[in-house]
C-alpha cells in the first residue's frame, strides 16, 4: 500500500456520496459532521454536486469521485455513508485521475468490502483506503495530526 503525507490544518478534504447521499437525507447531521471537520481537525471540507443529492445517478456520482481525484488540492477523499451501490459503477471508472493523483480514500461498510465478484472502490482506486466508522476516523486523524480530541 502507497503511503501519504499526513494531513494538516487547511487541507481540503473531499466529501462525495459514492452510494446513498446519506447528507441529503439528514442534513443537520452532515452540518454537524463539516462543523467539526473545520472545528477540530481545521481541515476544509469540499462537496460536490451529487453529494447530497437524493437518488443521484450512478453517473454523478462517478464524476463526483473523478473530480475529487483529479484536483490537486484536495487532499483527502471522504465518504458520506457506506452502502453497496457503487458497485454498479466501479469497474467503469478511468485509471487516469486515480492513478495521476492517488489520495486516501476514508469509506464506511460496503464502500470497501463488497460481496465477492464485486468491484470495490478502493480496489477501482489502487488507493489507500481505511474502512471504519466516523469514531475511528475521529481516531486516526487524532492520530495523524497530534491534536487532542475535543471536549
Amino acid at each position: 500500500m502507497q503511503s501519504f503525507k499526513k494531513l494538516k490544518k487547511g487541507d481540503q478534504i473531499a466529501i462525495v456520496s459514492p452510494s446513498f447521499a446519506a447528507p441529503g437525507r439528514w442534513p443537520h447531521v452532515y452540518e454537524l459532521a463539516l462543523q467539526r471537520m473545520r472545528d477540530v481537525f481545521q481541515l476544509e471540507p469540499v462537496e460536490f454536486s451529487a453529494t447530497k443529492k437524493l437518488g443521484a445517478s450512478k453517473e454523478e456520482r462517478a464524476a463526483d469521485l473523478i473530480a475529487a481525484f483529479a484536483n490537486p488540492k484536495i487532499k483527502a477523499v471522504m465518504a458520506s455513508l457506506g452502502g453497496d451501490d457503487q458497485v454498479t459503477y466501479a469497474r467503469h471508472l478511468p485509471p487516469p485521475p486515480f492513478q495521476n493523483n492517488p489520495k486516501p480514500f476514508f469509506g464506511y461498510s460496503g464502500l470497501l468490502s463488497t460481496p465477492p465478484n464485486a468491484q470495490s472502490i478502493s480496489a477501482t482506486l489502487e488507493s489507500a483506503s481505511v474502512d471504519g466508522n466516523i469514531e475511528a476516523f475521529g481516531l486516526l486523524m487524532r492520530n495523524s495530526m497530534k491534536m487532542q480530541p475535543a471536549i
